[in-house]
Formats: C-alpha cells, sequence, structure tokens
C-alpha cells in the first residue's frame, strides 16, 4: 500500500492528518482578523497563479478579450509575485538572515520597475518619437522607386 510513496511519507501524512481528528480547533475556520499576514498573502498569491494560469491557457474559451486579458495578466502576475514575497517576509522563518530579505525585496523591486519601465515609460518616449517608414520594399528583386 506504501508502494507510490513509501513509508515515511505514508507514516507523516497519517500523523498529520491524525491531528485534525483528536484537535478539533484545527478544523474551525479562523475569524479575517486572526489569519496570519503571511498566509493571507500566500492564499491571494496562490489564487492569482491559478487564475492567471486558467486565463492564459483558456483565454479564447471564455471569451476574454486579448487587450483585457494582457492586463489583467500583467495585474495576476504582479499580485502573484507580491503575494508570494509578502508570504516570505511575513512569515519570517526563510528569511530570517535581513540579507536574504534584502536580496529577495531587492529582487522583486527591480523586476517591478523594469516592467513599469517597459510597460509605461518606454512607449511615452516612443510618443514623441514614433517609428517611421523610411523605405518600402515590394520584393527583394525589385528596388522600391521613390
Amino acid at each position: 500500500m506504501t508502494e507510490p510513496w513509501g513509508e515515511d511519507v505514508i507514516y507523516h501524512f497519517h500523523r498529520r492528518i491524525s491531528l485534525f481528528a483528536v484537535q478539533p480547533e484545527l478544523r474551525a475556520i479562523p475569524d479575517i482578523g486572526e489569519i496570519p499576514l503571511g498566509a493571507a498573502a500566500a492564499f491571494i498569491s496562490v489564487g492569482a497563479l491559478v487564475v492567471l494560469v486558467v486565463t492564459a491557457l483558456w483565454r479564447v474559451r471564455l471569451g476574454i478579450p486579448y487587450e483585457w486579458w494582457h492586463l489583467s495578466h500583467i495585474a495576476l502576475a504582479l499580485t502573484a509575485v507580491t503575494g508570494g514575497l509578502i508570504h516570505m517576509v511575513g512569515w519570517g522563518f526563510y528569511l530570517a538572515d535581513p540579507w536574504k530579505r534584502a536580496l529577495w525585496i531587492g529582487l522583486v523591486l527591480f523586476w517591478g520597475a523594469l516592467l513599469f519601465y517597459v510597460r509605461l515609460v518606454k512607449p511615452l518616449f516612443m510618443l514623441r518619437r514614433p517609428y517611421r517608414v523610411a523605405r518600402c520594399a515590394t520584393s527583394a528583386a525589385t528596388p522600391p522607386r521613390w
């Protein structure tokens, strides 16, 4: 019966799941004010990631226009990454070292700033100097006549 996972995994799963039977307070849904910030951020991050993947795979079937999907894709990605970062910092276990915390926060800020530049700043600069077609070739054999 333990073939796919092994005895140690089955034992630990059984032990964890049995805690719900002997400690009923673990089954109670907590009040919204009792949920730790790290747990709430993880829930929001995973939810955003699931919605992002579902809409990316089935955008056409769901009838989502490309422009709306593109904007929501960016917003959901930012929500997932930010929620993940808040989860890591809020939980405090993995990022207890200040250097690790600074590295992860710096990475998120860097990628957020890059996204801000590529999606907002660069297009605004391009409005002042739009592309112009300097030459149009109809085919490689005949050069265009101007």
